[in-house]
């Protein structure tokens, strides 16, 4: 027994070192298996989009991305391992042509897509063919969110669309380069890219309350309300913090022929003025028949920065503004669903501007003072006291005109002789709180007994489009500031009141 099993163990030890020789010496590699790889080191298989536009193979144990790719410039998102069982992602986005701003190329986007990080190290650049085309490869080290990745990219173009195809990992190492290279090289265009529509049971067509305007999204977009619901027909965001606002303004409330491209990119402007934003691109488009102008950029809206996509266009007897903003590093790779969204945008009928002015002839006149007793004003008993901050101001607001705000503030004139009305002029429209003003220059306003002057200013208050109406006075004994504020249009309707009423204003010690 002892020979036997003496025996055994030499042929088994000549099996282990006749096979180790072998898989060390002459014995061929099986395909896929071969020592020391990473991505390819099993058999591929082929995947494709959702839309069937694009292709790729990956290794077989590669699964899908999770999300619903049918609608953003991403069209396909894999994820494997790579060394050590770190996270390797591939994926392919599609800019199609036809949306694509004007003067976009490949290069164009190459540097609009690297705007998205906080660095981006390209380290090294080939030229390739994929596919039949010239392609540009990148091997670039960026920075997002703190965290930095090593990324094989692909830049190409065909069939009507821009491609990137990149594939991520956190270390250099968990991806290789050439293996990286011989997976993008499987990377096909199967039919032209076209506008996707809106598949029925996955979206929602949204009317606003009067019925006259509409808009289709996609299921995860919902209502919402914020502080500009005032000046909005439709407010929608979705689940990653986009938000869309759509806001109607009649004809009569603009200059006259002013074109939709230049109220957008003045509205544009007014958001750089406030966030320190840039123009990244425009185009002219077609929505509802009606030629329109759309604008891309970045901006920053109260501390936070924001991809920005702002589209205007004219129908019938008035203008339409649609403004979509987002995170920034969702802009470039969900612009798509966007401008799909934008393009559904239709006016189901015209509906004739409102009657904004007020009879206030109807209602009984009523004396204010302030708690002092240093002035008075006569204005209406609806309007009515909401709060005294001190003794030298009345704060009054009109229920009954959509909270139109009234206040008043007298200042001791001693110490000030050598402040000028028009000093003062300066110093109320600086220290207002309106975003975007716009204000009048200074007129004489005949307050009997006083020296007076009158102006008035619009901009943003409170999420809304405000103006204000205001008069200064002076006299020996004091300086006194008076104000209305209210909705711009409902302000412009009934301006003569208001100006009016500030002509009533008397100091008194009664």
């Amino acid at each position: 027994m002892d020979r036997l099993w003496w025996l055994a163990c030499i042929v088994l030890f000549v099996l282990i070192t006749g096979c180790q020789s072998g898989e060390n010496g002459n014995a061929k590699p099986v395909q896929g298996k071969e020592q020391g790889l990473i991505l390819l080191r099993e058999p591929l298989k082929t995947v494709g989009s959702k839309d069937g536009t694009v292709q790729i193979s990956v290794p077989e144990s590669w699964w899908l991305g999770e999300g619903d790719h049918t609608y953003g410039s991403t069209r396909l998102v894999l994820h494997g391992y790579g060394t050590n069982r770190t996270l390797v992602t591939l994926s392919i986005m599609q800019e199609l042509r036809a949306d694509a701003s004007e003067g976009m190329t490949l290069e164009v986007w190459e540097k609009e897509l690297d705007k998205e990080y906080a660095s981006v190290d390209v380290q090294d650049v080939q030229t390739v063919e994929i596919d039949g085309v010239t392609a540009k490869e990148r091997y670039i080290m960026r920075v997002h969110n703190n965290a930095t990745d090593y990324v094989m990219q692909t830049f190409l173009e065909k069939e009507g669309a821009f491609y990137l195809i990149e594939i991520t990992g956190p270390e250099a190492s968990s991806h290789p380069k050439e293996e990286s290279r011989k997976l993008m090289s499987t990377f096909k265009v199967l039919k032209p890219a076209e506008k996707e529509q809106f598949i029925e049971y996955q979206s929602e067509t949204i009317v606003n309350n009067d019925q006259s305007l509409q808009i289709k999204v996609p299921l995860k977009w919902n209502k919402m309300r914020t502080p500009y619901d005032q000046v909005a027909e439709f407010i929608l965001h979705d689940d990653r913090n986009a938000q869309l606002l759509v806001a109607r303004v009649f004809e009569s409330k603009m200059t006259e022929g002013k074109e939709p491209e230049a109220i957008v990119n003045e509205r544009f402007d007014s958001l750089q003025l406030v966030g320190h934003g840039e123009k990244t691109g425009w185009r002219n488009l077609t929505i509802d028949g009606q030629p329109a102008y759309q604008l891309e950029g970045r901006t920053e809206l109260e501390g936070e920065k924001r991809g920005v996509l702002m589209t205007g266009l004219k129908k019938g007897n008035a203008y339409y503004f649609l403004t979509v903003t987002c995170p920034p590093e969702d802009f470039v790779s969900h612009k798509r669903e966007y401008k799909r969204i934008v393009d559904s945008f239709k006016v189901l009928k015209e509906v004739e501007e409102p009657n904004l002015s007020f009879d206030f002839s109807k209602e009984k006149s009523k004396v204010f003072k302030n708690k002092r007793a240093s002035m008075k004003v006569e204005l209406t008993e609806v309007w009515k006291e909401f709060k005294l901050f001190d003794d030298g101001e009345i704060e009054l607001r009109h229920d009954g005109s959509d909270n139109t705000l009234f206040t008043a503030y007298a200042e001791d004139a001693a110490g000030l002789e050598s402040v000028t009305m028009e000093d003062a002029y300066q110093l109320y429209i600086e220290s207002l709180a309106l975003e975007n003003p716009s204000w009048t220059k200074p007129e004489p306003i005949n307050i009997k007994g006083y020296e007076a002057i009158y102006f008035k200013g619009t901009g943003i208050f409170n999420g809304r489009r405000a103006m204000v109406i205001m008069a200064i006075t002076r006299s020996s004994r004091q300086f006194t500031q008076m104000m209305f504020i209210g909705e711009q249009d409902f302000m412009e309707a009934n301006e003569d009141w208001f100006k009016k009423a500030l002509t009533t204003y008397k100091e008194t010690l009664d």
